[in-house]
């Protein structure tokens, strides 16, 4: 379409973005996004904005096109405008898929909000979504952030107790945080069970033993 002289406008975009989110591809839907700035196309300063456009020209955004947005906003340090993008969504009536809830509490923990995000955390359950292992870890990795490794390893002991199953990811996060907290004795008996396991320790996780 550029290469024939065409510039395609919001609503071209908007239904492009909306068609490879709902076919899974979100990466190229980031890169359209990216490229709305870019091109002859009227810049959108908000995440907000966008949206705007997008339900009154259509098509509707959906729970991946606000994943995409929400993880540009945070990746881009704005904290505060995503947080409130998230709230729009929430009270718009919009689901939220358990991926939008990971990006949240992901970036509600690297913000030094891990309270908040534990809150979150913990009403999942009454939204009618099932966590996962990503999500698990996470939260685990953030109350680690914040010293809280008791929390960290009761959660950790309520993956293996009631799933989901902790992975290789989840088990080197609380390594680290056993290691870091001089739990040397619990550190060699997780890595144990990561040997069981067939698991290996990532680069993180051997630096910290080597130095």
């Amino acid at each position: 379409m550029v290469n024939s002289g065409i510039s395609p406008n919001i609503v071209t975009f908007s239904i492009m973005i909306d068609a490879l989110c709902k076919d899974g591809r979100t990466e190229k839907a980031r890169t359209l996004l990216e490229l709305m700035s870019t091109r002859g196309v009227r810049r959108v300063a908000t995440a907000q904005e966008f949206f705007k456009e997008m339900q009154a020209q259509g098509p509707i955004p959906d729970a991946y096109t606000y994943n995409i947005l929400l993880d540009g906003l945070f990746t881009n340090g704005n904290y505060e405008e995503a947080m409130k993008l998230f709230e729009k969504m929430e009270n718009g009536g919009l689901k939220a898929d358990i991926v939008i809830y990971s990006t949240v509490i992901d970036n509600m923990c690297k913000s030094n909000n891990v309270d908040e995000a534990k809150k979150l955390f913990d009403s999942l359950p009454s939204k009618n979504l099932k966590c996962n292992t990503v999500i698990f870890t996470i939260m685990i990795s953030g109350l680690l952030t914040e010293g809280l490794l008791q929390e960290s390893e009761d959660l950790f002991a309520r993956m293996l107790d009631k799933g989901p199953t902790p992975n290789e990811i989840t088990y080197n996060t609380l390594f680290r945080g056993l290691l870091q907290n001089n739990k040397l004795d619990k550190a060699e008996q997780l890595r144990n069970e990561m040997v069981k396991r067939d698991f290996s320790l990532d680069a993180k996780s051997s630096s910290i033993i080597v130095s």
